[in-house]
């Protein structure tokens, strides 16, 4: 049951129990309780034995808790990404945080550019969502449009 546990993300912590929130799974000898844990209350949601084969384990843990089998493949993928996903997302929010700003305060090009104490090129390279900006044009384009720009 460990090695299944394992395969849904749980992580062990205590002798006999582990943790995937808000699921908390405990095994004492041959029984099984899994729970869920809000901030407001504790529900068991299965209390009983556990099951003989892994195919049985998997079943029984996907019908209760409603996760999937993490694919180790797939979480180094997204994890070798991680980076330049944050940069194109960042990238993208920061030009339609300046489009924006450009289409509701009614300024002019030249007003944009000379705020931000930029050419007119490098606007249009702050407008295609692709510029890689340094932390100086971010708190540029942070104080201008008065947002925080959070980058997680």
């Amino acid at each position: 049951m460990e090695r299944t546990l394992d395969k849904f993300g749980f992580k062990k912590d205590g002798l006999y129990s582990w943790t995937n929130e808000p699921f908390h799974v405990s095994i004492y000898f041959d029984g099984l309780t899994i729970t869920k844990v809000t901030e407001d209350s504790e529900t068991t949601i299965y209390d009983g034995i556990v099951p003989k084969t892994d195919r049985e384990e998997i079943e029984l843990v996907e019908q209760y808790t409603k996760l999937k089998i993490i694919n180790k493949g797939v979480e180094e993928l997204l994890d070798s990404t991680k980076s330049n996903r944050i940069f194109s997302n960042t990238s993208l929010y920061i030009s339609n945080l300046l489009i924006t700003y450009f289409r509701y305060n009614n300024k002019s090009e030249e007003e944009l550019c000379k705020e931000l104490n930029i050419t007119r090129e490098k606007l249009k390279e702050y407008l295609t969502g692709t510029y890689n900006f340094t932390l100086s044009e971010l708190a540029k384009v942070s104080v201008l449009v008065g947002k925080a720009i959070i980058i997680k």
